[in-house]
């Protein structure tokens, strides 16, 4: 090997850790200043705790307890081991935002280094980068991968399954799509129809590769519907049969309780706004590939096929939200960089040389400037939490108050402080408050706005001397002592550094004491 090639081959490898380091800082940037997004990322980390709670072997059928501790109703909307897996890492580390994001966050960086392994299959090593550069900075991908979502592991399973597929590994290709249906749904066996019209429109497909096809998908199915057994075994059958029923059927045909999307270009309104600027690129990929009749080339079928069956498939079930289409974004990128291919590939060291540049300096540049990073909801309890876990116990309530909520709607709020402070979350309205505070004496209050004058009476407010107020928000308390109201040591512990540029540890112009 030339000494040009070892530099060229060395200038590869670290451009593919630069993507790393850019992809990893993307998702799981700043783990001090996280937030759980209410409404399910909060209750996914809850029913994480909940299924890992009881050793070896998960607790099911899963609970979700939401703002109802005492209550006990089924989660059986996914299959439990994503849950497990990061219910056990939380109680390795510590329940956090950070510690309950960990599993699904690095998943999501691990699909942009999939997608760039599989673009270089099917490219090059410059187009699988800037594709996955491409899919790393897409909006929704961003939003839903910096969260506690199910989407993008199955999103890793489902790249594997193609990268496998393209190596000639169909075995371990099926296994890999099977595995993704412990994830989340069937959308995991993506390869297999995207596989077929692939082969079917190049003109490849004859007995012994359609045979592979159907061997490969004998093994997804074996593997994927194995989690299944495990949890008929473990909580019985009654949950695969709900599951099945309710969650599968219902959400393709039914409408899952009684709800069905009637928006069926819901997936092309969503790229129209929000694909940018990647979707002028797509546009040029996309008449290229037709007036040129690139489909007929294998890459370009295989990728083609896939985002084309995900989009129907996905905008004909009746019950969905956005982010069923996440498994679309990766197979967008490499439609991006079809048009671009040859150019990247001349350009091959500019493009390995840029990626190292990024990965070295932008992770740098975004975790030591106050740039956010995290997925916040509710900043106001990242301040507010230390003083509850330092004065308060499990046994305490907290009474919130509704209305003028900056940070999400009443029952995202509740979500999350049920969450990050183990206590029972009472739900008040402003003309209930009074009557509530009377008869549950609760040991803590959350208001916010005006609220904390309109429906608090002043001789109510004295019986919470402890009065405190990040941004809009307020935290009342009746059992912190009178010396230590002033004393704000509990925040040393939540904030890492200043967040206004001064040499104190504690955001001087953004917190307040407030007086009775």
């Amino acid at each position: 090997m030339h000494d040009s090639d070892r530099l060229q081959t060395l200038l590869k490898r670290l451009a593919f850790l630069g993507l790393a380091a850019l992809a990893v800082t993307v998702f799981l940037g700043k783990p001090q200043d996280t937030s759980l997004q209410a409404l399910d990322s909060t209750t996914h980390a809850e029913i994480a705790l909940e299924v890992s709670k009881g050793g070896l072997l998960p607790v099911l059928p899963m609970v979700d307890r939401g703002i109802h501790p005492s209550a006990e109703e089924r989660f059986n909307d996914h299959p439990f081991p994503l849950f497990y897996l990061s219910g056990k890492v939380m109680r390795l580390l510590g329940p956090s935002a950070f510690s309950a994001r960990l599993i699904p966050c690095l998943f999501s960086a691990g699909t942009v280094l999939l997608l760039a392994w599989l673009g270089s299959l099917l490219y090059s090593p410059a187009a699988g980068l800037v594709a996955g550069l491409i899919l790393m900075l897409s909006r929704d991908y961003i939003l839903i991968g910096s969260r506690f979502h199910l989407d993008t592991p199955m999103v890793f399973f489902i790249l594997l399954s193609f990268i496998l597929w393209k190596k000639k590994h169909p075995l371990l290709a099926g296994a890999a799509a099977g595995l993704g249906l412990w994830m989340k749904t069937p959308v995991t066996f993506l390869l297999f129809p995207s596989a077929f019209f692939a082969l079917l429109v190049t003109r490849r497909l004859d007995r012994k590769s359609f045979l592979t096809l159907v061997q490969s998908g004998i093994v997804a199915l074996g593997v994927g519907f194995s989690v299944w057994i495990l949890t008929g075994m473990i909580g019985g059958w009654d949950l695969v049969l709900d599951y099945w029923k309710r969650q599968v059927w219902g959400t393709a045909v039914g409408g899952r309780s009684a709800v069905a999307s009637t928006d069926y270009f819901m997936g092309i309104a969503r790229l129209q706004h929000f694909y940018l600027p990647w979707m002028a690129l797509l546009l040029v990929s996309l008449v290229g590939i037709f007036w040129k009749k690139r489909w007929r080339l294998p890459q370009v079928a295989l990728t083609l096929s896939a985002a084309l069956i995900l989009e129907g498939v996905i905008s004909g079930v009746r019950f969905k939200f956005f982010w069923y289409f996440i498994p679309i974004y990766p197979f967008l990128a490499l439609l991006c960089v079809d048009s671009i291919a040859n150019f990247l590939e001349r350009k091959k060291i500019m493009v390995y040389t840029s990626f190292v540049g990024l990965g070295v300096f932008i992770p740098v540049f975004l975790l030591a400037t106050p740039i956010p990073l995290g997925p916040e909801n509710f900043p106001a309890l990242r301040k507010f939490e230390p003083f509850i876990q330092a004065y308060g116990s499990s046994s305490d309530q907290i009474l919130f108050i509704e209305g003028e909520q900056p940070y999400g709607g009443k029952l995202d709020s509740i979500y999350e402080l049920t969450f990050y402070t183990g206590r029972r979350v009472l739900q008040g309205t402003c003309e209930s408050a009074e009557d509530q505070i009377k008869t549950q004496n609760p040991e803590w209050i959350v208001v916010s706005g005006a609220n904390f004058k309109l429906c608090l009476k002043e001789s109510t407010r004295s019986k919470y001397p402890a009065q405190y107020r990040y941004g809009r928000q307020y935290l009342l308390s009746r059992i912190i002592p009178k010396e230590a109201e002033t004393d704000l040591t509990p925040l040393r512990r939540e904030l890492r550094a200043p967040l206004d540029g001064s040499p104190s540890p504690l955001p001087t112009d953004s917190y307040f004491l407030e007086g009775p």
